[in-house]
């Protein structure tokens, strides 16, 4: 494929990961772009308020911020998986408004013919291949963006579940920046989506599947339970999401996890 990829300095964060496994991946939620490659098996996929029978071979595209978890429907399944944020995009500006075709949509399934699955099968592997080398990972990734971007063009092979209209990414990049905060207006996030406070409760529930404030309340017991993981204290992962008294903090986080931080930390280690 002929492409031109812009080199920059910066290097991108790109992880990737390989496995075989037989359990669910609990709902989780995070702030870069997960792609799946359903190798074999069947999955149930979740994000937000949209649920999804995937049969392999597939790609599952979940877009930053959407609340995202598989269960496998039968013994098992096999599938690689690739994460990645927008540095992406500026590590390969030339060809960035094709490889992110997938943004306007929470979730993009894309179903792989005979021929294009051999392809993707011989990209994903050579992941393991590269290594650590995340400007290697970079390209890569945008390869496989590129032709899939080609593909779904020509095929029309994409499943797109509850599609982003413009002002859901800035909506989505302010509550990203700003849920960490003690308090979040409504008004101000009606605002930015140029709704009524009503109708816009009405429209943020129907995409995710909680009202506005119930999913910033998640965002910050998923960051909390990342800052106790990282080693953060109960008072300062408290501080850094929003909580000026860790009492009440531990209460909100047993009220949602069923243990206190402290029991939450103890278990991690065990």
């Amino acid at each position: 494929t002929d492409m031109k990829l812009q080199q920059q300095d910066d290097s991108p964060n790109i992880r990737y990961s390989y496995s075989k496994s037989f359990k669910m991946e609990n709902v989780h939620i995070h702030n870069h772009y997960e792609m799946l490659f359903l190798v074999d098996g069947m999955l149930s996929v979740e994000n937000n308020a949209d649920k999804l029978t995937v049969k392999s071979p597939a790609i599952i595209l979940h877009n930053s911020l959407t609340f995202h978890g598989v269960n496998t429907l039968r013994e098992g399944y096999t599938r690689y998986v690739v994460n990645f944020n927008d540095d992406i995009f500026k590590h390969c500006s030339a060809i960035a408004d094709k490889i992110s075709f997938f943004r306007s949509s929470n979730i993009s399934v894309i179903k792989l013919d005979e021929d294009m699955f051999e392809l993707m099968k011989i990209y994903f592997d050579r992941y393991r291949v590269i290594g650590k080398d995340l400007n290697a990972r970079a390209y890569l990734t945008a390869m496989i963006l590129y032709e899939l971007y080609t593909y779904q063009s020509a095929t029309g092979n994409i499943v797109s579940e509850t599609c982003r209209t413009p002002y859901i990414n800035e909506l989505l990049e302010y509550i990203s920046g700003h849920f960490r905060d003690e308090y979040i207006d409504i008004a101000i996030l009606s605002s930015i989506a140029g709704m009524t406070p009503d109708y816009f409760r009405h429209r943020f529930q129907k995409a995710y599947g909680l009202p506005p404030l119930q999913y910033m309340m998640r965002l910050k017991l998923e960051e909390a339970k990342r800052l106790l993981s990282s080693g953060k204290s109960v008072n300062e992962t408290a501080r850094l999401t929003g909580f000026n008294d860790a009492n009440y903090f531990s209460r909100f986080f047993r009220d949602r996890t069923g243990v206190s931080p402290t029991e939450f930390v103890k278990k991690r280690l065990c």
